[in-house]
């Protein structure tokens, strides 16, 4: 990549550890929630939400009320239960991606790094805790602290202000085409997308394409 680079910004999740770790131990956290309010069987709950999450994907914004819905308890209290159990679910341990850990402590030596996540502050920074990363950033932006999130232009700009660097100097990684990729082009950052997770298989968005793509997160080290 052309130019001197002074620092790169990551994603979180799928970018640096694969989220499905926590998906697969806060659904059934979420599950057992609405089936002890509701007095429904558990087993029963879980297997609704595991269907609702192979039909529509396990990321989808309305996941919850197809899952209440299909169940017969949509409700605006089944719901605000079940959408707090998921955010208050708060994981002990996360693995990052293989090859992570030496990839940071690659980049560190020559590179400021930082993360921008979505998602509220307390989850997305027990995730941190929990991956053992904080030591290799020197800024993680909370964008819930910001009120705002991906790809308002403001969580980039925020992040460069605090790590002093320009557009022009830093990379960005991330594997969401839209919140991570358009969101750092038109903040004039230059974009790496890494395709994992369940993002990998939407398009990239016309005009906002990322200058190359990897598949694993050691590959960055190629590009500089």
């Amino acid at each position: 990549m052309k130019g001197k680079i002074k620092a790169i910004i990551f994603d979180l999740d799928y970018t640096l550890y694969d989220m499905d770790q926590y998906l697969d131990q806060a659904y059934p956290f979420v599950a057992k929630s609405v089936c002890e309010l509701n007095k429904v069987e558990y087993q029963k709950c879980l297997e609704c939400l595991t269907t609702c999450c192979s039909k529509y994907g396990r990321l989808h914004d309305k996941l919850f009320n197809f899952w209440l819905g299909s169940m017969d308890l949509l409700s605006d209290e089944n719901l605000e239960n079940a959408i707090e159990a998921f955010h208050g679910f708060q994981i002990n341990k996360l693995y990052p991606y293989d090859g992570l850990i030496s990839t940071l402590q690659n980049l560190k030596q020559k590179y400021k790094l930082g993360i921008i996540t979505d998602g509220k502050v307390q989850t997305q920074k027990n995730k941190v805790k929990c991956l053992d990363l904080i030591k290799y950033f020197d800024q993680i932006t909370y964008t819930d602290l910001l009120n705002t999130s991906k790809p308002d232009p403001y969580c980039f700009t925020y992040t460069l202000g605090k790590m002093a660097v320009s557009p022009k100097e830093v990379i960005f990684v991330g594997d969401h085409p839209i919140k991570d990729i358009k969101g750092a082009v038109e903040s004039n950052l230059r974009a790496i997308r890494i395709v994992n997770g369940a993002f990998s298989k939407m398009a990239d968005e016309v005009g906002c394409e990322p200058e190359t793509r990897i598949d694993q997160i050691e590959e960055l080290l190629m590009y500089v």
